[in-house]
């Protein structure tokens, strides 16, 4: 007989001729597998020796451990928003008894479907993803992982999963009325739409204010700032200028001032500039740009309570979208000047 503790669930699953998600169905009474196939497996993994492992009897004693996982393109060498975000999310872990063990996905194992290590490894209770990933790769994942996950900043529609993100639509759409609000008509939104949810929500919150201020959106008012593939962001900006830019995100924001000091414009006398997240990125710390906070700290602590309530109470997705919204505020500095109507 084999030690218990050398017996995954893909042993069993390959004894059985099944995925590992039936045999943690199978084995943890959930639904949706056959009698038939449920004895099978638990004779098999009686036989091979298998025992349920420390994390089942971490849920009587509340003590939960939470993969992350995120796509290396969000990640630099520097702090970022999302190094900032998991940080939170290990803070708010702490607090309520969790382990966070953090992988970092590679572009070729998410193009190839290959699962985070402590997934394939049977070392955690719930996975939260940090950042979107690739929708395919998310389909997979709910295929071959039966564990409860999480999107965090981002969502995607019919994939019946738990979702955290910023408030993208209202906070953009209050920022484009700032805007407008002092004089400004002519404004610019720099953002790849469709890159990602968050993004493309930002867009419409900007074109909502547009539209109910009576402005007519050109199309060359939208100005893509980045790779749809890689994430590089790269601003190219008109030679046919507007009064202001409102810009998806902080990052994309200080690009944009520094083109225009290297055109000769001064923000904000001459165009002013909003961005999103209110995150201020070491190389740029002398641009002082009016933004919209996201609330991390929030996002954070709604992700864990969430996965952590699947966890407790051995539920495995909810039948239908769960999207939990954390509000943010305007941060108001100097990067918008108003302008005579």
């Amino acid at each position: 007989m084999a030690r218990a503790k050398s017996v995954k669930l893909s042993d069993i699953a390959e004894q059985a001729g099944v995925s590992a998600a039936t045999v943690s169905n199978a084995l943890s009474g959930n639904k949706g597998v056959s009698e038939s196939i449920r004895t099978k497996i638990a004779g098999i993994a009686e036989q091979m020796g298998y025992q349920a492992k420390a994390k089942h009897a971490a849920h009587e004693n509340k003590v939960f451990n939470i993969g992350v996982v995120i796509a290396e393109r969000f990640l630099g060498r520097e702090t970022s928003f999302y190094w900032t975000l998991y940080h939170e999310l290990t803070q708010a872990a702490q607090r309520a008894t969790c382990i966070i063990m953090f992988e970092v996905l590679s572009s070729d194992n998410e193009k190839n479907h290959v699962m985070p290590l402590f997934a394939r490894e049977d070392q955690v209770d719930g996975v939260i993803i940090l950042g979107q990933l690739d929708k395919q790769y998310i389909e997979s994942m709910k295929r071959d992982i039966s564990l409860p996950m999480l999107c965090l900043d981002f969502y995607l529609e019919d994939m019946h999963m738990d979702s955290v993100i910023s408030e993208n639509f209202y906070g953009m759409y209050q920022m484009t009325n700032y805007l407008i609000d002092r004089g400004h008509r002519k404004i610019f939104f720099v953002g790849t739409v469709l890159s990602n949810c968050s993004i493309t929500d930002r867009y419409f919150g900007y074109k909502k204010a547009l539209l109910e201020n009576g402005i007519h959106e050109e199309e060359s008012w939208v100005i893509p700032d980045r790779d749809m593939q890689s994430g590089t962001i790269d601003v190219k900006l008109p030679d046919d200028m507007p009064t202001a830019y409102v810009c998806n995100c902080d990052l994309t924001a200080c690009d944009v001032v520094m083109a225009l000091q290297d055109k000769g414009f001064r923000v904000p006398e001459d165009i002013s500039v909003v961005g999103f997240d209110n995150f201020c990125y070491e190389r740029y710390r002398d641009v002082d740009i009016t933004t919209y906070e996201v609330n991390i700290k929030r996002m954070a602590k709604m992700s864990i309570e969430r996965i952590s309530h699947r966890i407790r109470h051995n539920e495995l997705r909810p039948t239908k979208e769960s999207l939990q919204i954390a509000m943010g505020h305007m941060i108001v500095k100097s990067s918008v000047q108003a302008i005579e109507v």
